[in-house]
């Protein structure tokens, strides 16, 4: 029987291939992870990532006939365009639409940042321009100070998707770490979730990335505990 303990509900972009396998990397025994794919075309823009949020509420309907306890919201960029106080809205708006606990990633990267005490970030992102102008501030109105953001300057997902975990580590090893305190890995659209234990074992930063936040979020919902090993130390003291 799958999903004994909790089933969580996954929304992605229907060009996302990572963030599904990543998930259910990163859930323990007895949580299920159920997912719903919401349409996007073109590169990764802020103008096609808000055409795309216009398909999310179709997507989280069919998502929540599936029965799951909460829902993730997998989308860096699509919980950032709004700002903060548009990604709040959104959460609220779904979670009363679906009647499901309703997260996303980036009020989960904060959440986490919060509880793993980190208030100075270096960022890796694989898209360029003004989505990572949006993410730092996201974070400054949740009183985390953005050190860099260093980006792969990337828009087709395709391209994104084939970034590799020593691309992203040699990307995080160049970045101003004596300054910061935490690192964050932005979006789903490439698998981070193998980079991160090497970075917190010798770079000696915490690591929150975009799917294993949201799913560290959606774990803590549903009030699963004892800790997921390998994947860092947001995971580890669950």
């Amino acid at each position: 029987m799958y999903g004994w303990r909790g089933k969580i509900g996954l929304l992605v972009p229907s060009t996302n291939i990572p963030a599904e396998m990543d998930a259910h990397r990163l859930v323990p025994e007895g949580v299920s992870v159920t997912t719903g794919r919401v349409r996007f075309a073109g590169e990764v823009t802020v103008e096609t990532v808000r055409t795309h949020l216009g398909y999310l509420d179709e997507a989280a309907d069919l998502l929540a006939t599936a029965g799951v306890d909460v829902m993730v919201y997998g989308m860096t960029g699509g919980s950032i365009v709004k700002g903060p106080a548009g990604d709040k809205e959104l959460a609220e708006a779904l979670q009363q639409r679906t009647g499901i606990p309703f997260i996303t990633a980036s009020a989960a990267m904060v959440e986490a940042f919060h509880v793993l005490g980190v208030r100075r970030v270096v960022c890796v992102a694989p898209y360029p321009g003004e989505l990572n102008t949006l993410l730092a501030q996201y974070f400054e109105a949740h009183a985390i100070q953005t050190v860099e953001i260093k980006t792969m300057r990337l828009k087709d997902v395709r391209q994104i998707l084939c970034v590799t975990p020593d691309t992203q580590y040699e990307a995080v090893k160049a970045c101003q770490l004596a300054a910061a305190d935490g690192v964050f890995l932005s979006a789903t659209g490439w698998s981070t979730i193998d980079t991160i234990h090497l970075i917190e074992q010798d770079l000696g930063k915490p690591v929150v990335t975009a799917i294993q936040g949201g799913i560290w979020a959606a774990l803590k919902q549903l009030g699963v505990r004892g800790g997921v090993h390998g994947f860092g130390r947001l995971l580890e003291e669950l």
